[in-house]
C-alpha cells in the first residue's frame, strides 16, 4: 500500500494526525470537499483529542451534519431507540450504530 500510494496528495486537507484521524471517520459519511469546507470550524471548536473527548454533541452536530438533515437525524434516532436501542433487553446485534456505540463496544453485553 505504501509503495502504491507514495508521494499522492490526500485530498483531505489536515496538518496533524488528529485532524487526520478525524476528518477520515468524517470523510466515511461526506465527499472529501465538503470535510475540508468544514474542518477548519471544527478544529476551532475541538483542536484536540482531550477537547473532542469533552464535546457536547450539539455543538459539533452542526459541522457534521447539514442542517436541512436534523429532522430526519432526530426522528431516525427516536425510532432507533424505541425499536432497537431499549433499555430492557436492547437489540445490540442488528443496531445500525453497534459499530460506534460505547455501550455495544464497552462489553457491557459481557458483563450481564
Amino acid at each position: 500500500m505504501l509503495k502504491k500510494y507514495n508521494g499522492r496528495k490526500h485530498p483531505l486537507n489536515y496538518n496533524t494526525i488528529y485532524e487526520m484521524l478525524v476528518m477520515t471517520i468524517l470523510a466515511a459519511r461526506d465527499s472529501d470537499r465538503r470535510i475540508n469546507e468544514k474542518a477548519l470550524e471544527l478544529f476551532k471548536l475541538v483542536p484536540n483529542m482531550t477537547s473532542l473527548s469533552q464535546a457536547k454533541a450539539e455543538d459539533i452536530l452542526p459541522l457534521v451534519i447539514p442542517q436541512k438533515d436534523w429532522g430526519n437525524v432526530g426522528m431516525g434516532l427516536s425510532f432507533l431507540g424505541r425499536e432497537i436501542c431499549r433499555p430492557q433487553k436492547p437489540k445490540c446485534e442488528e443496531c445500525l450504530m453497534n459499530k460506534i456505540c460505547r455501550y455495544y463496544l464497552g462489553g457491557v453485553l459481557a458483563k450481564d
